[in-house]
């Protein structure tokens, strides 16, 4: 028979021992904050920057919430020579400018290219994504992340994910109407001769950003023993046209930039006690990681085309699938925010999506999760976004409404289709009819089928089609003395 739990009350005439806090500090004695500088001179626009942690590292990382990068740089306009007029040199842009010209939203990623790690000659890999896409998801996330998420990722008030649209509503969004968001965001970057600053931490990059969600409540981001570890390289990969970030009014003569003055990497170090510093040191085994791994591909869909079929060859079943479509230029990497028309994603005109997993099928009957427009289902969706959202991001709530989920979130900035392939309550996944558990045991092939409205797949747009995985995206094996290395359970590293 169990014990009757102690009332509140009785709790008043019970004392315990007080925790002596002088006794309990063995393990961490303090922590250190090195800014580490680029292996090079920064440039104004570079190509490519670079970071060295060298094989003399003494501490462990933390990867606590001052582990992070930090961008200085500013935006400039100059004024060309035309006629009698004499050009303007290149001089810091005033908050007066932001009627004329709207920089792109999430406009640091958009300049990046992408992030390569290195370990020794060993690339790092936690996910494998379409190139110049990546801005595209992250963008959907900083802008229905909850608001303490964004907090902690987004300090500073120009922080590009603190500019994202969320209404398509006329005048409401990234247009240079008054009342728009964008006019609202634009003194945080056009400030003049004073600089833009702010700290970042690339979404689902290990091990900076670990979790599905960053520093979630009940959380802890791990360590990585940098004293084990060979030289690790940092390579951001940026992109030759930084002038693509800008749509200019029409009558505006100017020309825009952003420059780079500073970009460092900040460590959080870990001063620990000799005795315990020796045995994490010498322990062997595995350390695994956290993390968001991400799998994408895309497909160029003929217009008006009313099926299409696509394959995810040899995958685990993932936990969900995630598709939206964006002009075919970015995937070119010739995207210009000059043709921006207000929508983050285009409408993908997709009326269902069904799909197998190694030739088994999911449902003999509808409704099911296949239909995207739906009464029943829209609802099943609005309570899979409170709970369990794309890539099991914690949602801002209060944006998720019927209104915005309708016919796969048509009315907003971010049109797309999510299907969440998990039980309610946990991650577990559904099985196909006529199987059994153990078909998630192996890798198999994913098809996915399209059906399109009535007129068709739209012209000129990329489908772009992830897979998503939230349990381990990487772990270091130190179980060898000397032959440490990193891998991930769905992405071969190279």
């Amino acid at each position: 028979m169990s014990k009757r739990k102690i009332s509140l009350l009785d709790e008043a005439f019970e004392f315990g021992p007080a925790e002596n806090w002088k006794t309990n500090q063995k393990k961490v004695l303090g922590c250190t904050y090195q800014v580490i500088k680029p292996l090079r001179p920064v440039e104004n626009q570079p190509k490519q920057v670079e970071f060295v942690i060298d094989e003399k590292q003494e501490n462990a990382w933390a990867f606590g919430k001052m582990t992070r990068f930090r961008i200085t740089g500013k935006f400039q306009c100059m004024t060309p020579a035309e006629g009698n007029n004499p050009m303007i040199d290149w001089a810091g842009v005033p908050d007066t400018d932001a009627d004329k010209v709207i920089v792109a939203p999430n406009f640091w990623e958009k300049l990046i290219e992408g992030i390569d790690l290195f370990h020794g000659n060993n690339k790092i890999l936690t996910s494998n994504e379409v190139p110049f896409v990546s801005s595209f998801v992250n963008s959907f996330k900083y802008a229905y992340m909850d608001p303490k998420q964004k907090q902690l990722l987004c300090p500073s008030l120009s922080h590009p994910g603190n500019g994202i649209p969320t209404t398509i509503e006329a005048s409401k969004g990234w247009d240079f109407t008054a009342d728009s968001q964008w006019r609202k965001f634009a003194p945080n970057l056009f400030k003049g001769e004073k600089n833009v600053s702010f700290s970042y931490v690339p979404m689902d990059v290990a091990p900076f950003f670990q979790n599905s969600n960053y520093f979630e409540e009940g959380t802890v981001q791990k360590i990585v023993p940098f004293p084990l570890l060979e030289r690790f390289l940092i390579r951001f990969k940026f992109t030759d046209n930084w002038d693509k970030i800008f749509k200019i009014a029409s009558g505006n003569k100017k020309k825009y930039r952003f420059i780079l003055d500073d970009f460092v990497l900040v460590s959080d170090q870990l001063r620990l006690s000799k005795t315990f510093k020796s045995a994490l040191l010498n322990k062997r085994g595995l350390w695994p990681y956290q993390g968001v791994t991400r799998l994408s591909k895309f497909e160029n869909i003929p217009k008006s085309a009313t099926t299409w079929k696509t394959t995810f060859q040899s995958v685990s079943m993932p936990e969900g699938i995630f598709v939206f479509a964006i002009k075919n230029t970015v995937i070119s990497g010739l995207e210009e925010f000059k043709n921006f028309t207000g929508q983050m994603f285009e409408q993908h005109n997709i009326q269902k999506l069904s799909f197998d997993f190694d030739k088994e099928w999911f449902y003999t009957a509808e409704p099911n999760i296949t239909n995207i427009g739906d009464n029943i289902i829209e609802e099943k969706l609005f309570f899979d976004y409170l709970s369990s959202a794309p890539f099991n991001l914690n949602m801002d709530k209060s944006l998720i409404t019927l209104e915005n989920i309708k016919d796969g979130f048509k009315n907003t900035p971010f049109p797309h289709i999510f299907i969440n392939l998990t039980i309610p309550g946990d991650t577990s996944r559904l099985i196909p009819f006529l199987s059994e558990g153990n078909i998630l045991q192996k890798n198999a092939d994913l098809d996915l089928t399209f059906t399109f409205e009535v007129n068709g797949a739209p012209e000129g747009l990329a489908y772009i089609i992830y897979l998503y995985y939230t349990d381990n995206n990487l772990t270091l094996d130190t179980r060898q003395k000397n032959n440490h290395f990193f891998f991930s359970p769905y992405i071969k590293m190279v």
